[in-house]
């Protein structure tokens, strides 16, 4: 892996447990991983203000942990949640980086 190749949040989401999703059916994790395989996209197509857009808007989905998480989260599990946030973050730098 390069560091801008999102293989890497993929296999982090796919090990978390169906109950840290918001819905535990396959709904929640499939959204997440199919923005992710769109990001992948844009990142081969060499479009990286769109993808880093794309990371943004998901990442909305992923910000909350507060006391509890937001009522857009996707992800409901604080650690899980925080980690994740990371990983996107990660991705973002890398891809910003020269």
């Amino acid at each position: 892996l390069d560091g801008q190749d999102p293989d890497f949040i993929q296999n982090y989401v796919n090990s978390l447990p169906a109950e840290v999703f918001q819905s535990t059916g396959p709904g929640t994790r499939t959204a997440v991983l199919a923005r992710l395989e769109a990001i992948e996209g844009r990142i081969a197509a060499g479009q990286m203000a769109n993808a880093l857009q794309q990371l943004s808007n998901l990442r909305m989905r992923i910000d909350g942990c507060g006391a509890s998480p937001d009522t857009n989260d996707w992800v409901l599990e604080c650690t899980a949640q925080i980690q994740l946030r990371e990983y996107l973050d990660l991705l973002a730098a890398n891809l910003m980086a020269p």
